[in-house]
């Protein structure tokens, strides 16, 4: 199945909506279990990813989850959620540019998981009764 490609203005269209989304999104208080998050990054040309830091569901600790938005959303989805996601990948089946979201967070993901502050001037460790942008 060939999809025509887009137009300069479909193009522009959809980076207007992804936008609007992000705005959507980013107003809405985040779950209270988020202990940290990174900024949104744009990947791709239809969708905006962020790594968060939760409490692990499986072992004592904390995890990792990527989150992202398109430019319908009104919500972040989980990476479980993404079209190609699979298990069994070594990626998951997610786009491999979230390498670069990963890295330019690296060392604040590292002090979160192991339990103290991220470290940074531009985010805080974000706590439960917290209103989050």
């Amino acid at each position: 199945m060939n999809k025509h490609p887009m137009t300069k203005e479909e193009k522009a269209a959809m980076a207007d909506r992804l936008e609007s989304a992000l705005k959507i999104v980013q107003q809405r208080k985040d779950d209270p279990n988020v202990l940290y998050k990174t900024p949104p990054m744009k990947i791709g040309s239809q969708s905006y990813w962020r790594l968060i830091v939760i409490p692990s569901s499986y072992a004592p600790g904390r995890a990792t989850l990527y989150q992202w938005i398109s430019a319908t959303a009104t919500y972040w989805h989980d990476q479980q959620d993404w079209p190609s996601y699979d298990f069994n990948d070594t990626y998951l089946g997610l786009p491999m540019a979230l390498r670069t979201l990963f890295d330019k967070h690296k060392s604040e993901i590292a002090n979160v998981l192991a339990g103290e502050p991220a470290n940074t001037g531009m985010l805080e460790l974000v706590s439960s009764d917290q209103e989050v942008a």
